[in-house]
């Protein structure tokens, strides 16, 4: 067998090797993840309230926005019914929205829209994602911008305690 020819050989069972051998690699990852209290301490705006509808899922199960019916603003202002658009929504590092239904009780730490910098609105153009100046937003990031509550009981008790 030829030089080239083992060498060609030998470089093709490495990259066979290492195709089976490899975990799955994943395009959205972190040095740290903060917690939901992380991103409620540096959001503008916190909002406590019931899902009205889900926006379109135009990436597979996974919205781009939510409709909030405003419980309770902790932090910031809102109006009573707002709309939050996910900046994740179909990328690897999406799927906040995924599990929610209209009547899902949550809290949720968000910017306005006219509050991102010019450098990340940049970007959603070619991601084909317009939230309208007036919305707020989901910032993309490693952090977990929103907490769900199993019932009215749970979100009161959360309430009770940020006093």
């Amino acid at each position: 067998m030829g030089t080239l020819r083992r060498g060609f050989v030998i470089c093709a069972g490495a990259a066979l090797f290492s195709a089976l051998s490899v975990e799955r690699a994943w395009a959205c990852s972190c040095g740290g993840i903060p917690t939901f209290e992380d991103e409620v301490r540096d959001a503008s705006i916190v909002l406590v309230g019931r899902v009205t509808a889900i926006g379109e899922r135009k990436y597979g199960d996974d919205p781009s926005s939510i409709t909030l019916a405003v419980e309770r603003t902790l932090k910031g202002a809102a109006h009573a019914s707002v709309v939050v658009w996910n900046e994740g929504a179909g990328s690897s590092c999406g799927g906040l929205f995924t599990k929610l239904d209209p009547g899902t009780s949550v809290a949720l730490a968000v910017v306005r829209v006219t509050d991102v910098e010019q450098l990340a609105t940049d970007m959603w153009t070619p991601m084909n994602f317009h939230p309208p100046p007036g919305d707020l937003l989901v910032r993309l990031g490693c952090g977990q911008p929103l907490k769900t509550f199993a019932s009215d009981r749970e979100r009161d008790r959360w309430l009770k305690r940020r006093r």
